[in-house]
């Protein structure tokens, strides 16, 4: 899971990394003050609120049985967003045809294949999320929202890209490979969307195991493939 704040608004109130809100994302204070702010990637352990903000379980569950629809699910294949027509199907309500909503012999069908599942606006529907974005929302004085990927084994979720926003990263289950490269100096080159990784610097290495967490400063390029699912 991910939560982020968007780069041109998000400042630390009182220029502190710590607080109440900070301590529902590090697990330990003497790492929140080791963040350096919209410049370095850090790899840190999560707290146990950010940990309990979403669990497997429910994934599973939403897409077994729920009301989930597109666009607040979206899905991946080899780096491109599939049609809705692909994982979802309509039902009918009171007469009326509604579509767009996840079909679970489709979406898994396609999640076996390889297909990464993107859950959009967490912060929207899921209160867990909504209750820690709100509240890190007054700690940033910005904007935070949330996003989940369920990725398979042996997976890179979506192609090497840059995010213009601050990013906190929560591992909630199995393990993931993340590259990040170097945060441009040239502001020209801070683009947001795919970039060719070949053209992003020196790249770093970081695996995650449920519990760790990665801080992504704006703009450093990056891409993550699954170990495990």
């Amino acid at each position: 899971m991910a939560i982020a704040s968007p780069s041109d608004s998000a400042e630390l109130a009182g220029g502190e990394t710590t607080g109440p809100s900070f301590a529902e994302l590090f697990a330990s204070g003497d790492q929140a003050m080791e963040l350096t702010w919209g410049s370095e990637p850090m790899r840190f352990l999560i707290a146990t609120a950010f940990r309990r903000a979403l669990t497997e379980d429910v994934v599973e569950g939403w897409l077994d049985c729920s009301l989930l629809q597109h666009p607040f699910l979206k899905v991946f294949l080899e780096g491109e967003q599939l049609p809705v027509r692909q994982w979802a199907s309509p039902r009918t309500v009171k007469g009326q045809l509604v579509t767009g909503f996840v079909d679970q012999n489709k979406t898994r069908r396609l999640f076996s294949q390889g297909a990464t599942l993107m859950f959009c606006n967490l912060h929207d529907w899921h209160a867990p999320c909504r209750d820690l974005c709100q509240s890190l929302t007054k700690t940033l004085l910005a904007e935070v929202k949330a996003t989940a990927f369920y990725v398979p084994p042996g997976r890179q979720g979506l192609e090497t890209h840059r995010d213009d926003a601050h990013v906190f990263v929560a591992q909630l289950a199995g393990q993931r490979r993340w590259s990040v490269f170097d945060v441009p100096r040239d502001p020209d080159s801070r683009r947001l969307g795919p970039v060719d990784p070949a053209e992003c610097g020196t790249e770093r290495v970081i695996t995650l195991d449920p519990g760790d967490g990665l801080y992504l400063p704006p703009y450093a390029a990056h891409h993550a493939r699954s170990l495990t699912s």
